[in-house]
């Protein structure tokens, strides 16, 4: 049978885009959270049930909606972002599409309250599915309520793939952090279930290091030294963790460019490469950096959640917050009191380095100078990395050899026995010996594990 082509209904358009924009409860909390900073609000209310699956409410105190513009925001492509292409190069808002609130009707049942600053009463709309079901007035402060309710109701196969309440609150909990981050001048508050169980509050004065204290908690806040750099055109500002306050994950690692939270396989480079000198392999700083580029240098519109951006220069993006990062660690000791560049060594690998005889070593430099090289110790590496440096170093082989001219010097008697876990288990033991009154050697052998008592598993 052949297909015929056929135009798509409107509610089947409308639900192919509300795809690609609304994902879970978290993408409309995005969405909302946008909308109200783009309309200059200073406070912003999230009130989530269910995980956001049955409510997702968002108030703010911005400028409002006429009843004009409140019936048209819910059309789709319907913005006052920009009008024409060339305004997409020089964009100052954060939505610009004029797909959040039309993509989340078509999955919900929305409900929105605005009123204008100077207007005498509210308006408020509902649509169920994508149809407008009531438009009029209503008694409301200035600012702007957007109530969304049963999310995806009319969508079982994207329903069906959300996770439990608990998953879906936490992230919800987390986007609406890292907003938060963003805009360290206007207050957040995010409360949870019927209960109004605070999650989340932000003071709004302006202070960056104050939300990441209300953020991440008193002890990361504690752990923060600032970043400051430039290269133009290029700036970069925030603050970075020292590496005691350090992660297994880059779960906290938050870009900010241009105001926007994004994701960036360069950005990402430039941090591990920053900081990788003072960091242990698989640790990785927390880190809150505002990255400033003219907009004419970047490009937003690749990524229908605006996830990702592209730069017109990334070498120069990299090398700029490379450097920042660099001179905070370099300059880090002065506001924690924490030597950076220092013996990082654990206090098991200085038990280690105790057990090496080092009053075996010559005192006078010519004796010195003709052990060619006087001490050489063969380390077993583990992952690239020296046994001096691995946790688990006592559990592995460290054999002493000296290479010496023969008959030119001698060392003082000693015996240094390290004894493998390995070796114990199997009953033997490598002993290397240095003899005193006679050229160094080194002797070993594999000797039976005798004390005594038999030790033999």
């Amino acid at each position: 049978m052949t297909q015929t082509i056929h135009k798509l209904d409107r509610h089947t358009i409308d639900s192919i885009a509300a795809g690609e924009v609304i994902e879970r409860p978290a993408s409309v909390v995005k969405e909302l959270l946008d909308n109200a900073l783009d309309a200059g609000a200073s406070v912003i209310r999230i009130k989530i049930e269910n995980g956001g699956i049955r409510l997702i409410s968002c108030e703010d105190d911005g400028r409002g909606m006429s009843p004009e513009d409140a019936l048209m925001a819910v059309e789709s492509h319907a913005t006052s972002k920009l009008v024409t292409t060339d305004d997409l190069h020089e964009l100052k808002t954060l939505g610009f599409r004029g797909e959040a609130l039309p993509s989340i009707a078509a999955v919900s049942r929305l409900e929105l309250r605005t009123r204008k600053r100077d207007a005498v009463e509210g308006t408020r709309v509902v649509v169920e599915g994508g149809e407008l079901v009531f438009s009029g007035p209503c008694g409301l402060s200035s600012g702007t309520i957007v109530t969304c309710r049963e999310l995806f109701y009319n969508t079982p196969a994207r329903y069906k793939f959300l996770k439990s309440d608990a998953a879906e609150a936490g992230a919800v909990a987390d986007l609406t952090g890292k907003i938060a981050l963003t805009r360290p001048d206007v207050s957040f508050r995010l409360d949870r279930d019927q209960e109004r169980r605070e999650v989340l509050y932000t003071p709004g004065n302006n202070d960056l290091l104050s939300t990441i204290y209300a953020v991440f908690g008193p002890d990361v806040a504690a752990a923060m030294v600032p970043v400051k750099g430039e290269l133009s055109p290029v700036r970069v500002s925030g603050f970075v963790t020292t590496p005691d306050a350090s992660r297994h994950n880059r779960s906290r690692q938050i870009f900010i460019v241009n105001g926007r939270v994004i994701q960036s396989v360069t950005l990402r480079a430039a941090a591990d490469e920053a900081s990788k000198t003072w960091f242990m392999r698989g640790r990785f700083p927390q880190l809150v950096l505002h990255i400033s580029i003219p907009g004419n240098l970047v490009d937003i519109n690749v990524h229908p959640q605006k996830l990702e951006m592209r730069f017109w220069d990334e070498r120069i993006v990299f090398k700029a917050v490379y450097q920042a990062l660099r001179s905070a660690f370099e300059h880090g000791a002065q506001f924690i009191g924490v030597d950076l560049s220092g013996d990082r060594r654990s206090p098991r690998q200085e038990k280690l380095q105790e057990l090496i005889p080092q009053e075996s070593l010559p005192d006078d430099a010519d004796s010195a100078a003709r052990i060619a090289p006087s001490l050489t110790v063969k380390k077993i590496k583990r992952d690239g990395e020296s046994p001096l440096e691995s946790p688990d170093v006592l559990g592995k082989f460290v054999e002493i050899d000296t290479v010496c001219e023969e008959g030119t010097s001698t060392l003082p008697s000693s015996n240094l026995e390290i004894v493998s876990k390995q070796k114990r288990r199997e009953g033997t033991y490598r002993q290397t010996q240095f003899p005193t009154s006679r050229s160094i050697h080194t002797a070993s052998e594999d000797l039976p594990y005798s004390s005594g008592t038999d030790r033999t598993p």
